[in-house]
């Protein structure tokens, strides 16, 4: 290979720098990382001094609470408390009422950060145990029909939310900017959960996106959504469905249907 250990290395590091954003709110310091979450959110870690030389890394909780969202509640069972300790543990950080905590020098700041971060990611991951997580099946199938209609699209579009929270949002549609996002639970006890990660979402974007940028697309051919949960989603997005594809390509694009 032409590229030696060092330009590999460089490149990486370089992309990471890229990547992370900081923010200095009250009394901490928000770093937005590349990393994501399983629902394609960027993972945030918050850096509090203790004193001149001692600083604390935490999630503030945003990991145990992406999951609970997502229905997979560790409080469920003591096996699923004792999975969160055990992979914290695996690289020296604590959950502590809710967090993902890990405290030391400022000189050991960067060694901190990994840590965080790595435990955030391994924690999150255990929603693939669960029966309830969104699979990514039902988001590729929608990719695929907007490929097949000429619609230029991004996945993973990134959407700054008033709280200041990095968010990523399925497809953002080239040609109008709207955002979609696709719910597709794996079975009917993911469905509140799914609607109130979406629903997060899309309230806190309201700043710089009206409902008719933001859109929920349902998968209703496997499952049938209730109208209370249409209802809520439809107060901050268009909500659109999946049976009805001949619709969908309209209101997605703003073309003409006989086109």
């Amino acid at each position: 290979m032409a590229l030696s250990c060092a330009e590999i290395t460089q490149r990486y590091v370089a992309t990471l720098t890229e990547g992370f954003q900081c923010q200095t709110l009250e009394s901490r310091i928000r770093i937005t990382t590349p990393y994501l979450y399983p629902d394609n959110d960027l993972i945030d870690v918050y850096i509090e001094e203790l004193s001149p030389a001692r600083i604390r890394v935490t999630d503030l909780g945003e990991t145990l609470r992406h999951l609970q969202i997502q229905g997979f509640d560790i409080s469920g069972t003591p096996k699923r408390r004792y999975m969160v300790d055990t992979i914290a543990a695996g690289t020296g950080v604590e959950a502590v009422r809710g967090e993902l905590v890990k405290e030391g020098t400022t000189h050991e700041l960067g060694e901190l950060l990994f840590d965080v971060i790595a435990a955030a990611r391994g924690v999150s991951d255990l929603i693939y145990t669960s029966r309830t997580y969104e699979p990514a099946v039902f988001t590729e199938e929608v990719g695929r029909f907007l490929q097949e209609n000429g619609v230029k699209y991004e996945t993973r579009a990134r959407l700054t939310g008033g709280t200041g929270k990095v968010y990523t949002v399925d497809f953002r549609l080239v040609e109008t900017n709207r955002y979609v996002e696709t719910l597709s639970p794996r079975q009917v006890a993911g469905l509140q959960p799914v609607v109130n990660r979406v629903f997060r979402l899309w309230f806190d974007c309201n700043g710089q996106l009206g409902p008719k940028a933001k859109v929920s697309l349902l998968n209703d051919i496997d499952f049938a959504w209730r109208q209370p949960e249409v209802a809520l989603l439809g107060r901050v997005s268009t909500v659109a469905y999946w049976s009805r594809r001949d619709d969908l390509l309209p209101l997605l694009t703003d073309r003409n249907p006989s086109r």
